[in-house]
């Protein structure tokens, strides 16, 4: 019965951890991106026509 409950509370803590899992790689690859185009920005290599296209 024990190793029941482990595995239905180990189920359950993989389905929430979806959702927010999900939210975090987004917000994750929209800082990386943000971060790419301020480092470019500052060092001079923006390609502006590019970016504004």
């Amino acid at each position: 019965m024990s190793s029941e409950l482990c595995m239905i509370g180990y189920s359950l803590v993989l389905a929430m951890n979806y959702l927010p899992g999900m939210a975090v790689i987004t917000l994750n690859v929209i800082g990386d991106a943000a971060t790419n185009v301020i480092v470019s920005f500052k060092e001079k290599v923006l390609n502006k026509d590019v970016y504004y296209k």
